[in-house]
């Protein structure tokens, strides 16, 4: 991962991994955790991929379909980079994660995928279904997941 900040939760509190839409920026939804009303810290990664006029979590073949290699591969990067991120951190895993469009495909594959690392979901304005072979991991069971807007 090329860059990301991380706002710290106030002492006790939890932190949130929100990832960013496609040609977004990290710092697109650093005001959830005020909108929350709640004593949140943010990780708000940023993908590399280029996406003008920001970045984007993988390729698209179209709106809602994901390059499949493209979606595995950004999968596992941001596997590695979130583990030893929290690790690092000190923050308690599985942390809820809230996405935004192409992030919150990226945040439904990531529940999927490593359930220890992401737990809860809210895919907002995001493509649904993800593809069969992300589902099939089986991580989003017994997960709360809130898809809305897409």
């Amino acid at each position: 991962m090329t860059a990301f900040r991380h706002v710290p939760a106030p002492a006790g509190g939890p932190t949130l991994l929100a990832l960013h839409g496609r040609g977004g920026h990290e710092d697109d939804l650093l005001g959830l955790a005020d909108a929350l009303g709640a004593r949140r810290g943010i990780l708000p990664p940023r993908r590399p991929q280029p996406q003008p006029p920001g970045y984007a979590w993988f390729l698209n073949r179209g709106i809602g379909i994901p390059v499949l290699e493209s979606f595995e591969q950004r999968i596992a990067e941001l596997a590695v980079w979130l583990a030893g991120t929290v690790t690092e951190l000190g923050l308690g895993a599985p942390l809820t994660a809230v996405g935004f469009s192409n992030g919150g495909m990226m945040a439904g594959a990531m529940s999927a995928t490593h359930p220890e690392l992401v737990g809860d979901v809210a895919l907002l304005s995001s493509a649904y279904p993800l593809p069969d072979e992300i589902t099939s991991a089986g991580g989003l069971r017994g997960r709360r997941v809130l898809a809305i807007g897409g």
